[in-house]
C-alpha cells in the first residue's frame, strides 16, 4: 500500500518553533512514530525492534531541520534526546525568554499600510508563543492590547468599541476588526465602480438637457439647482450611509443588543452592528425589496434583512438628516445607527461620559445621550408626508 508523504518547511531556528514542533508532531503521529520521541520504550517491543523505530524517529526530525540547527544537534544520538535538546535551545521558559515575547506583544504595532488580516494573524501567533512559555495574558487585556496595536486611524473604531460596553473580549475585537475591513474592501470596490460608471453617464449625459434649468449637460434627476431648492425646503442631509453589499452572503454581523426587549422609537447608536437597521417598515421613505440578507445577533440568533432604504431622522438642533441604505430587519426589536459605518465615511466620534457626538469638520452630524450602556439618539424619526415610503 502506497504511504502519503508530509513535507513542512524546515526549522531554520528563525521561524516560529512552537509552530513547527506541532506539525513535526502531526509528522510522527502518521508514521505512527509519536510514542518513540517521548523516550519510553513500548513493552511488546524488544531492544532491536525499539532501535530501528527509534533510528526512523530521529531521521524524520533531522530531516525537518535546516543545516544551521541541525549543526547544534548533530551528536544526539535518540529521538527522544534530540527532541528533548530542541526545546532546550529554542523553547526555553526562563525568565529572559518570557520577558523577551512580552516585549515584543506589548510594543506589538499594526503600521498604516500593513494588511488587518496579517497584523491579527501575528498578533495570535505571539500570544500562542507566550502560552507555550506558561504565560496566560487575560482574554480582556488581550483585546486591549490588540486595540492598542492598531494605528491612529483606528482611533473612532477603538473609541467605539471600548465605551459603552459591560465587558469586552479578545473573539469580539477580532470579528469586529475583520468585519470592518471587509465592509471597508467592499466600499472601495464599490467607490472605484461609481467612478468608472460616473466617466460613462457623463460622456452620454452631455448631449441632454435639464428640463428644470433648461441647461445642456445634465439630466433633471442631477440638477444642482433643483437639489439645492429640495434640501433648502426641508433643511435635509445625508448622513453618511453605505453602499449596498452583497445581500446574499450572510456576513452581516450585530453583537450588541439582545432581542428580547419590547419594540422602542428610539435610535441607538451602536458600534456593533455592520449598518444601519430598523424594524419599522412604516418609517421609510425610498425602500426596494432585497432577498438573501441575514443578520447575526448577540444572543446567537438570526434575523433576515428584506429590504433597505432611507429614513429620515430630526435631530436635537431640528435639522432633519437622511440615514441611507438602512436595513429593514422585522425581527429585530431596536433602531440601530451603525457607528462603524459613520467612521468608514470621515465622522469624528466623540465620546463622553454623558453621550456621544458625532461630527464631520465643525458640522455636528448626530448626538446621543447616554442611557445605562447604550446612547440614544437625541432625535426623533420623521414620519407622515415626509416620511411616507
Amino acid at each position: 500500500m502506497a504511504t502519503t508523504r508530509f513535507e513542512i518547511e524546515k526549522f531554520d531556528g528563525e521561524t516560529n518553533f512552537n509552530l513547527w514542533q506541532v506539525q513535526m508532531m502531526a509528522i510522527l503521529v502518521q508514521s505512527s512514530l509519536k510514542k518513540v520521541v517521548t523516550g519510553k520504550k513500548l513493552e511488546n517491543l524488544n531492544k532491536i525492534e525499539w532501535e530501528e523505530l527509534d533510528e526512523k524517529d530521529l531521521s524524520a526530525i533531522q530531516l525537518c531541520l535546516a543545516n544551521t540547527v541541525l549543526q547544534e544537534v548533530l551528536m544526539e544520538k535518540t529521538s527522544s534526546v534530540l527532541w528533548k535538546r530542541l526545546e532546550t535551545l529554542y523553547a526555553t521558559k526562563s525568565l529572559a525568554n518570557r520577558l523577551v515575547l512580552k516585549q515584543r506583544l506589548f510594543t506589538f504595532r499594526m503600521n498604516e499600510c500593513e494588511l488587518l488580516r496579517d497584523h491579527i494573524s501575528q498578533f495570535i501567533t505571539l500570544l500562542n508563543d507566550l502560552k507555550n512559555v506558561e504565560v496566560h495574558i487575560d482574554d480582556e487585556d488581550q483585546a486591549m492590547l490588540l486595540l492598542c496595536s492598531l494605528p491612529p486611524s483606528y482611533k473612532s473604531f477603538r473609541e467605539t468599541l471600548i465605551y459603552g460596553r459591560d465587558k469586552l473580549s479578545f473573539e469580539d475585537v477580532k470579528c469586529h476588526l475583520l468585519s470592518r475591513d471587509k465592509l471597508d474592501n467592499e466600499l472601495h470596490l464599490d467607490s472605484k465602480a461609481d467612478r468608472q460608471a460616473s466617466v460613462l453617464v457623463a460622456s452620454k449625459k452631455r448631449d441632454k438637457r435639464c428640463h428644470y434649468c433648461k441647461k445642456l449637460g445634465h439630466v433633471k434627476a442631477d440638477c444642482y439647482k433643483l437639489r439645492n431648492k429640495r434640501a433648502a425646503k426641508g433643511n435635509e442631509e445625508d448622513v453618511a450611509g453605505a453602499n449596498l453589499a452583497d445581500e446574499n452572503s450572510d456576513d452581516f454581523l450585530l453583537v450588541s443588543t439582545s432581542d428580547n426587549s419590547k419594540l422602542t422609537s428610539e435610535w441607538i447608536l451602536d458600534s456593533g452592528c455592520s449598518f444601519h437597521m430598523c424594524p419599522n417598515r412604516e418609517w421609510f421613505s425610498t425602500y426596494s425589496s432585497v432577498e438573501g440578507g441575514v443578520v447575526r445577533i448577540g444572543n446567537d440568533s438570526s434575523s433576515k434583512v428584506i429590504g433597505i432604504g432611507t429614513v429620515k431622522i430630526r435631530i436635537h438642533d431640528g435639522t432633519i438628516r437622511t440615514l441611507s441604505n438602512v436595513r429593514y430587519v422585522p425581527d429585530l426589536r431596536k433602531n440601530l445607527i451603525s457607528l462603524s459605518i459613520l467612521d468608514l465615511k470621515g465622522c469624528r466620534i466623540n465620546i463622553e461620559s454623558s453621550g456621544i457626538k458625532v461630527s464631520r469638520g465643525a458640522l455636528v452630524l448626530l448626538k446621543g445621550k447616554r442611557t445605562g450602556s447604550l446612547y440614544i439618539l437625541e432625535g426623533s424619526t420623521v414620519t407622515g408626508e415626509i416620511g411616507r415610503p
